[in-house]
């Protein structure tokens, strides 16, 4: 979802700015990111009318993609572009997307992770799928290990579930519920310092 710009006061067309593309995968298509920014920036990068692009990639499934203009002309012109749009497609099909548009020259932001979101998703993700693990390894136990004093099973119990969690469960979590945990997350920008020395602070539109 495109957002209006976010600065406060506006500034001069001939004024560099900022554009941040934070992009949610879906699971399983995370590398389709990479590929729609390589293949929109690897062979001419001069016909995107930016001054420098970047795309960060964090572990989980979380790309923050920055472009740099020379001004709202050049920001204008490139969102008019065959490419952009290309790319945009692109990104819209395998992510949940959102843009803002930073024109003061200092700032702080403050970027959701890829274990933000809400705490009752995770909780009801988590209880969804280690319930039945729980219940089929605990009636497992019951029937291989009668004889095994309650004690015991509790331990072994304990042991695989740990392991599971650590290693299986909460990562399969986080992936595939990534763009429902993460939907309604809000990009923080807080403006450090501006042309006019003013200071102030706002929000991006969440991720829809």
């Amino acid at each position: 979802m495109d957002n209006p710009s976010m600065a406060d006061p506006p500034t001069r067309d001939d004024s560099p700015l900022t554009t941040i593309t934070t992009l949610v995968s879906r699971s399983g298509q995370e590398r389709f990111v990479a590929e729609a920014f390589e293949q929109t920036f690897g062979e001419d990068r001069e016909g995107t009318s930016h001054r420098a692009a970047l795309l960060i990639q964090q572990e989980g499934g979380i790309s923050f993609l920055l472009s740099r203009f020379s001004g709202r002309d050049a920001l204008e012109r490139w969102r008019a572009s065959g490419r952009h749009q290309s790319m945009v497609d692109a990104f819209d099909a395998h992510s949940l997307r959102e843009l803002c548009t930073i024109e003061q020259p200092v700032v702080r932001i403050c970027v959701p992770s890829a274990a933000s979101g809400p705490k009752w998703k995770t909780l009801v993700a988590s209880w969804v799928v280690t319930f039945p693990l729980l219940l089929g390894l605990v009636r497992l136990l019951d029937r291989v290990l009668p004889w095994a004093p309650q004690l015991v099973r509790i331990a072994l119990t304990s042991v695989v579930m740990s392991v599971a969690i650590t290693w299986l469960i909460s990562p399969a979590i986080l992936r595939l519920t990534r763009t429902w945990r993460l939907s309604n997350q809000q990009m923080k920008i807080v403006v450090v310092g501006s042309p006019a020395g003013g200071t102030g602070s706002t929000t991006a539109h969440p991720i829809v």
